[in-house]
């Protein structure tokens, strides 16, 4: 049996202000085959 993706690293919370853009970095182990889309 293989290992599913799963996040490798754990999310920090973050303020932003409204209207402003918010930048997340989303770390994933074992990712294969399997991608990442962003939004």
């Amino acid at each position: 049996m293989t290992d599913l993706p799963k996040f490798g690293e754990r999310l920090q919370n973050i303020t932003v202000p409204v209207g402003r853009d918010a930048v997340l970095i989303c770390v994933v182990d074992n990712l294969q085959t399997y991608k990442i889309i962003s939004k």
